[in-house]
C-alpha cells in the first residue's frame, strides 16, 4: 500500500470512527482524497486537513482554503494565507475541528459584511449619489437610503416636525433558539433589521442572498416592500371610496417584489383621465405618469409637503380630481354662458347643509341676468359631482 493511500485510509477511518461524534453538524459534508479531507459549508468555505502522523489523537494540520461565495478572493495573499494557516492550526491544536469551523465560520460572515459594505459605499459614490449613507457599527453595518426623502415641515401652528429616516442593519444573529434549548443544527447567521420611516419593522421576512453578494440587491429587496407598503396604503384607502367602490372609475394595483420599479398604482380620474403612480426606487420620490402640466404641481406637493405618504398619499390623488373636474367644468361653462364665481360669504355649515359633510369642494357659477342671490353649485366629492340651484 502506497504512503498517499495509507493516509487517505488512516484519515477514513479517524474520521468514521473517532472524530464521528465530535465532528460539528456543519462539517458533516466531508470527502478524502490525495492524502486530505475536504470539508465543504455550501456558501461559505471549503478546507483542506491532513494529519502527520498515525496517532488517534494527532492534531489536523491546514493544507488548503477557498471560499464558496461571490464576490470572493480566488487567490490568498501569501501573508494572509500565512496568518490564516498559523491560526487554524493553532484553534486545531486547541479546539479541535469544532473550534475550526466556529471561527472560519464567523470569518466569513464578517467578511461578507465587509463585502457588504464596500458595494453600499461604491453605490453612494455613483449610481445612487446623495441618496445612501453606510456607516459602521463596530462589526454590523447600517445603510441608510432615501436620504432627505421626507423633509423636516411646519405644522399649522408653526411647530417644526422632524422628517422620517429609513435604513436597515445587517449583522449577525447568534442563531440560538428562543427557548435557550441547545441545537447542533444551529449557528451563527447574517440576519437584517428594517427601520422604515424612523420605525423597526419585526414582522417582516427580508429575503437576500449571502452566497451571491450583491448590495444593490439586498437594497432593493427592502424598498420593494416599502414600496409595496405605500402604494398598498394608498390603494386600499382609495378603495372604499365610493366611486372605486361601485366601479364607476377604476382602481388596479401591481406590486414586484424583485424590482421595485415596475410597482404600479394606476387610477381613473375622470372618464377622460388615468394616472399611473410609481415610486422611483433610488431616490423614494413618487413619480406620475404619463408626464403632463397638470399632473407636475401635484407630484412634486406630494413629493415635498407629505412626511407620511402611506396616510396622507390619498388626499393629493382627491386633489388632482377636483383639479381635473372644476377645469373641465369651467371650461364647458364658459363655453355655454356661465361663468365661474367665488363662495358667495356661505359660511361651511350652510354649505353643508345642501352638499353634505364629505364634500371635498364646491363649484359656483352664476349666468348673466340671474338675480344676484340665485347660483348654481356643484359638490365635488369621492361620491361623485352634485348639482344643486342655491338662494342664498
Amino acid at each position: 500500500m502506497g504512503s498517499l493511500e495509507k493516509l487517505n485510509t488512516l484519515l477514513s477511518i479517524r474520521l468514521n470512527l473517532n472524530d464521528y461524534e465530535s465532528i460539528p453538524f456543519h462539517f458533516r459534508d466531508f470527502a478524502i482524497k490525495s492524502g486530505r479531507a475536504t470539508f465543504s459549508v455550501p456558501g461559505e468555505f471549503e478546507i483542506d486537513l491532513t494529519i502527520a502522523d498515525e496517532e488517534p489523537e494527532s492534531q489536523y494540520w491546514f493544507i488548503d482554503f477557498r471560499f464558496l461565495f461571490q464576490p470572493s478572493s480566488g487567490n490568498m495573499s501569501s501573508g494572509i494565507r500565512w496568518h490564516l494557516e498559523n491560526k487554524v492550526n493553532e484553534i486545531l491544536q486547541k479546539d479541535g475541528l469544532s473550534g475550526c469551523y466556529k471561527y472560519l465560520h464567523e470569518l466569513i460572515l464578517t467578511y461578507k459584511i465587509n463585502e457588504f459594505r464596500r458595494q453600499a459605499i461604491t453605490l453612494a459614490r455613483s449610481t445612487w449619489i446623495d441618496t445612501l449613507r453606510v456607516e459602521i457599527l463596530n462589526r454590523p453595518i447600517s445603510i441608510q437610503y432615501w436620504l432627505n426623502r421626507y423633509p423636516d415641515l411646519r405644522n399649522p401652528k408653526g411647530v417644526l416636525i422632524k422628517g422620517t429616516k429609513s435604513w436597515i442593519i445587517l449583522g449577525v444573529h447568534s442563531g440560538r433558539r428562543k427557548d435557550s434549548r441547545p441545537d447542533p443544527k444551529d449557528t451563527s447567521r447574517l440576519f437584517i433589521r428594517w427601520f422604515r420611516e424612523s420605525k423597526e419593522v419585526k414582522e417582516c421576512d427580508i429575503s437576500f442572498d449571502a452566497t451571491n453578494i450583491s448590495a444593490e440587491s439586498l437594497l432593493k429587496s427592502v424598498i420593494s416592500k416599502h414600496v409595496e407598503y405605500i402604494l398598498t396604503a394608498i390603494y386600499q384607502t382609495l378603495l372604499v371610496k365610493p366611486l372605486f367602490s361601485n366601479r364607476d372609475l377604476e382602481l388596479s394595483l401591481h406590486i414586484s417584489q424583485e424590482n421595485p420599479a415596475e410597482s404600479e398604482l394606476k387610477i381613473q380620474l375622470t372618464s377622460e383621465h388615468r394616472i399611473s403612480i410609481k415610486i422611483d426606487p433610488v431616490s423614494g420620490r413618487f413619480v406620475f405618469g404619463p408626464m403632463c402640466r397638470a399632473f407636475a404641481n401635484f407630484e412634486a406637493g406630494l413629493n415635498d409637503r407629505v412626511q407620511d405618504p402611506a396616510s396622507e398619499g390619498h388626499v393629493w390623488i382627491e386633489r388632482i380630481r377636483l383639479f381635473l373636474i372644476t377645469e373641465d367644468l369651467s371650461t364647458r361653462a364658459l363655453s355655454v354662458g356661465w361663468t365661474k364665481v367665488g363662495n358667495p360669504e356661505l359660511r361651511l355649515d350652510k354649505v353643508q347643509q345642501f352638499a353634505g359633510k364629505d364634500h371635498l369642494a364646491v363649484i359656483w357659477f352664476r349666468r348673466y341676468g340671474w338675480a344676484k342671490d340665485w347660483y348654481l353649485a356643484v359638490s365635488q366629492s369621492m361620491s361623485g359631482e352634485k348639482w344643486y340651484l342655491v338662494k342664498t
